[in-house]
């Protein structure tokens, strides 16, 4: 760990991560169990699994307090009871305070390039002289060229953090978010995780956020620190950046893009430079 925060400087949840949105008192469990290691969770990036993890997208937060011991955090805020729609948040307190860039002007600079995307996607439909392949080939091109001028444009304004997202059932979260918090509080996940509360239908989203998407050894770092915490290697899950949560590229959006720019199952398949 290159960088370790004062005593009195660490554990900072700042206003802009925790402020309610018009989210009255919420309730927390009393305490909950994390003996059992047993549970069935969704966790293939799918066309559900993207919509649970987008419809959570800027909901009001619960946030671990200043000096708040990991496992009195744990047992006022477990998941599984959490009502209503919100989230519970850990930050890890060992990491440096990190700025999430200039978002106002990073959307400004692509709103022009969207509103061209749309057309040409547009226009690649409306043209008759392509056959299937050719068409095919023209639109998978498209959405490559449109990706990598939202990531650089990105990276031109600092926008550059991302998240792990996994998905998990009311009967097992309380157990997964703990492995989750204890590692982020321990230093060895991400700079932050959070974790939906109760949606009504037994589904939970987690999300476990890094400071670079284009730091591939980080986030691959992260995704091993996660299926050694859960001793469990999922089928696949999935990685996004923020400015695609910014600019609500879910599974159905209207720019063709898919919702994620990697996954677990194509990380590891990735050779990493030493």
């Amino acid at each position: 760990m290159n960088f370790i925060a004062p005593l009195t400087n660490v554990l900072r949840y700042t206003a802009r991560i925790a402020t309610p949105r018009g989210v009255g008192k919420l309730r927390c469990a009393a305490s909950f169990s994390t003996s059992s290691r047993c549970w069935t969770e969704k966790v293939a990036i799918d066309r559900e699994t993207e919509k649970l993890a987008d419809g959570v997208e800027g909901e009001s937060v619960i946030c671990w307090q200043d000096g708040e011991d990991v496992e009195d955090f744990l047992t006022r805020c477990a998941p599984s009871k959490l009502l209503g729609r919100s989230r519970i948040a850990i930050k890890n307190p060992w990491d440096i305070e990190r700025s999430e860039g200039n978002v106002e002007a990073a959307l400004a600079t692509l709103e022009a390039p969207l509103q061209e995307a749309l057309s040409d996607w547009n226009a690649i439909i409306a043209d008759d002289t392509l056959n299937k392949s050719a068409k095919s080939l023209k639109k998978i091109e498209h959405c490559e060229r449109l990706k990598e001028l939202i990531l650089s444009t990105a990276v031109q304004h600092e926008v550059i953090s991302g998240k792990w997202i996994l998905i998990a059932g009311s009967n097992t979260v309380d157990f997964q978010w703990s492995r989750v918090a204890t590692g982020t509080y321990d230093g060895v996940l991400g700079t932050r995780a959070e974790v939906s509360g109760n949606n009504g239908m037994g589904i939970h989203v987690i999300f476990v956020y890094t400071p670079d998407f284009r730091d591939l050894k980080d986030t691959k770092r992260v995704l091993n620190g996660l299926q050694k915490a859960f001793q469990w290697r999922p089928r696949s899950i999935a990685y996004k950046p923020l400015i695609y949560s910014l600019l609500k590229i879910t599974t159905e959006n209207p720019y063709h893009l898919r919702p994620a720019i990697i996954t677990s199952k194509e990380l590891e398949e990735t050779e990493l430079e030493e």
